[in-house]
């Protein structure tokens, strides 16, 4: 049986390609990562729907840029004090509890720069 080529170049340029648990962490982040990107797609597409107004879309977005510009270093302080597996789930269980209720939206638009807010905030969080 030949070896994938492919697989040797990976595992000889990527070494930690090798282990199972990062290979999964990778997977994992990924998809989340994937997951946020469409979460910040129906937000915008959400939020127009829902205004109308390119000023309000234009309004989240700085929201969430505040939320990170403003915030990251208290939140990246307090992350490296705390246990970090407990941080990542934390913060992961609370950015989905925040993202389920980013729906609430569609009922009251002025509801979106609170939510957009935090999940600003878990999100730098945890990574």
């Amino acid at each position: 049986m030949r070896a994938n080529p492919i697989r040797a170049w990976l595992n000889r340029h990527y070494p930690a390609l090798e282990h199972p648990l990062y290979v999964r962490l990778l997977w994992a982040t990924a998809f989340s990562s994937l997951g946020s990107q469409f979460t910040v797609l129906a937000l915008s597409v959400a939020v127009f729907t829902a205004t109308g107004s390119v000023a309000s879309l234009a309004g989240v977005w700085a929201v969430r840029v505040a939320s990170r510009l403003l915030l990251q270093p208290f939140t990246g302080a307090l992350a490296d004090r705390w246990d970090r597996r407990r941080a990542l789930v934390g913060g992961y269980l609370l950015s989905a509890l925040l993202s389920a209720s980013l729906v609430l939206v569609l009922l009251e638009p002025l509801l979106v720069y609170p939510l957009v807010f935090l999940t600003g905030l878990t999100h730098r969080g945890y990574e």
